[in-house]
C-alpha cells in the first residue's frame, strides 16, 4: 500500500508539472494496477475472515458496497475531467491516502509490528 501511495504521488506531481508523457503513464499505471490486485485480494480476504457462517451474505454485501462507492468516487472524479490527466491522478492520489488512513485507524497502529502471537 505505501508502495501504491508513492507511485500516485509520482504521478500526481508529474500530472501537476505537466510532465507526464504516455510511456511514463502507462509504467505508472501499470505498477498501480499490480499493487491495486494484490491489495484488494487481500483486504477482500481479511474482511471476510470473521464471517464463518454468514459469508455468502457478507460477501454479496461487501461487492454491493465496494461496487457503490466505486460508482459515487469514479463519478465525482469524471465530473472534473479537465482534458488533462491531473484530474485522474488526483483522484488515484486521494483515494490512496484514504485508503492508508482507513487501515491505519483499523490496524491501530499495528500497521508494521508482527499479527503473529509468539510461542
Amino acid at each position: 500500500m505505501l508502495g501504491y501511495v508513492a507511485v500516485a504521488g509520482i504521478m500526481l506531481a508529474a500530472a501537476k508539472l505537466q510532465m507526464l508523457p504516455l510511456p511514463l503513464f502507462l509504467g505508472l499505471s501499470a505498477l498501480m494496477m499490480f499493487a491495486f490486485g494484490l491489495m484488494i485480494s487481500n483486504f477482500t480476504a481479511l474482511a471476510m475472515e470473521p464471517q464463518g457462517r454468514i459469508a455468502g451474505t457478507a460477501s454479496s454485501l461487501y461487492g454491493s458496497i465496494t461496487t457503490l462507492l466505486g460508482i459515487g468516487i469514479g463519478t465525482t472524479i469524471g465530473q472534473h475531467y479537465d482534458g488533462t490527466l491531473e484530474p485522474f491522478a488526483t483522484g488515484f492520489f486521494l483515494c490512496t491516502l484514504a485508503s492508508l488512513g482507513v487501515v491505519l485507524v483499523v490496524e491501530k497502529g499495528r500497521l508494521f509490528k508482527s499479527h503473529q502471537i509468539a510461542v
